[in-house]
């Protein structure tokens, strides 16, 4: 603001009125997503670890020896009603570089996703994309056994495109 006599006013153009609430409505979301921690993001990832850290102890270190017996997708399995499968699967994963991979994807894209939509909604959504990419997987696979978080990640990049 410029020194102007007394009474006067000084005239903005309503673009730059409407831009300078715009910044300050960014910097207050901003301050907003700096200040909370992703919990359930890490929660999630903890979760993977862990699930992984028990298929190398039963596994005797290969992680693929107990993928069935701890809940792989398996199309007869869940035709015939082992329905959890569809969850314990985005559990699993068929080595180092296959969870190492997934749990980063998931850190990158589940930290933002759930900064703004909150940590409900973003597990609800991992967990829905989750068995929403195990169902496609039922639809296009007759036989043989899958693992992994990529449903859930897919569904976090689709929200992640959307919310960005």
């Amino acid at each position: 603001m410029t020194d102007r006599p007394t009474g006067e006013v000084e005239l903005r153009h309503p673009v730059d009125v409407r831009i300078e609430r715009a910044l300050e409505a960014f910097e207050a979301q901003r301050a907003i997503l700096e200040r909370t921690r992703p919990w359930a993001t890490i929660g999630l990832a903890i979760a993977i670890a862990i699930v992984f850290g028990m298929q190398l102890r039963w596994g005797s270190g290969d992680p693929l020896a107990p993928l069935y017996a701890m809940g792989s997708l398996v199309p007869e399995e869940v035709r015939s009603g082992a329905w959890w499968r569809l969850i314990s699967s985005a559990f699993l994963h068929a080595g180092w570089s296959h969870v190492a991979f997934n749990v980063m994807a998931l850190w990158i894209l589940g930290s933002f996703v759930e900064k703004v939509l909150g940590a409900r909604r973003m597990v609800v959504l991992v967990l829905a994309s989750a068995i929403g990419g195990n169902l496609a997987s039922l639809a296009v696979h007759d036989a043989g056994q899958s693992v992994g978080a990529s449903g859930g990640v897919w569904g976090l990049l689709g929200a992640g495109a959307v919310l960005g």
